[in-house]
């Protein structure tokens, strides 16, 4: 397995091969939105969930646009197996679940986040909030923008939001300090200890 990326030269193939159809072709996958996985612009988190629970409603080929989060699968079906998500186990207390359950949309009901989405992944980095998503690549500034308006994330309008731009920032923030997420030059210099990386 090569792991600095893409051999022009290797062919996709069986199990043990590991190539790519290569960074233009992804682009190209997640058109309209930009960037693709890796990222945290919408073209690398996007992406559709199909969902089914007739026992709540009948949405057969209904689609909903309601941002969700994988965090949010977990509390949903904790509430729709009526069951509680421990405290504790053997007597060393357990993280709460992140994310929110969203099983009333299975019924058509009305429902709306109460948390932002957080993303950060290999240093790239956003906060969803409402229609607002402040988000920035690796070791490059901020971009804000209005989903709304523009989910293809075309005109970064960080510029004429300076206040929301901060107050965004500081819930990424204090996300990032709650959760532990360490910087990523410091994880890339611990995987550098292992001869894999």
């Amino acid at each position: 397995m090569h792991l600095l990326g893409n051999i022009p030269a290797l062919m996709p193939g069986g199990e043990d091969t590991y190539q790519s159809y290569g960074r233009a072709w992804a682009n190209v996958s997640n058109t309209p939105f930009r960037m693709f996985k890796h990222w945290v612009h919408e073209g690398g988190i996007a992406s559709p969930c199909v969902a089914r629970f007739p026992k709540l409603g009948n949405l057969k080929g209904k689609c909903v646009d309601t941002p969700l989060h994988l965090i949010d699968i977990a509390p949903t079906c904790y509430n729709l197996a009526r069951s509680k998500y421990p405290k504790e186990y053997n007597g060393h207390a357990i993280t709460p679940l992140a994310g929110e359950d969203f099983s009333r949309l299975f019924s058509d009901s009305p429902w709306t986040r109460q948390q932002p989405i957080f993303f950060e992944h290999e240093g790239n980095a956003a906060i969803r909030n409402g229609q607002w998503k402040l988000v920035r690549s690796y070791n490059s500034p901020w971009e804000l923008y209005d989903l709304e308006a523009d989910r293809p994330e075309l005109m970064n309008i960080k510029g004429k939001n300076g206040k929301l731009v901060r107050m965004l920032e500081g819930e990424y923030l204090g996300w990032e300090e709650h959760n532990q997420v360490l910087p990523w030059d410091t994880v890339r210099t611990m995987l550098k200890r292992f001869s894999w990386a």
